[in-house]
């Protein structure tokens, strides 16, 4: 088995962490269990965590390797 890479692309970091928010149910569920300074500290780390991601256009990119499985009956 041999796991394609796919690449995720982002206008920023900050757009990163939007989508995020978006497409994540556990992400938004754990962030809203927070109060607002916690939410306002998690979401600064996952931007700064980012940050090394950013290319010189200032693009965030990030590797990914998709587990692709195909079952017949």
């Amino acid at each position: 088995v041999e796991p394609p890479t796919v690449t995720f692309e982002f206008e920023s970091p900050e757009k990163f962490l939007e989508s995020r928010r978006d497409m994540s149910y556990d992400f938004r569920t754990a962030l809203a269990s927070q109060h607002p300074e916690m939410q306002r500290k998690l979401e600064e780390v996952v931007i700064r965590e980012a940050r090394p991601y950013v290319g010189a256009d200032g693009r965030m990119r990030c590797d990914n390797q998709a587990l692709l499985i195909s079952a017949h009956t």
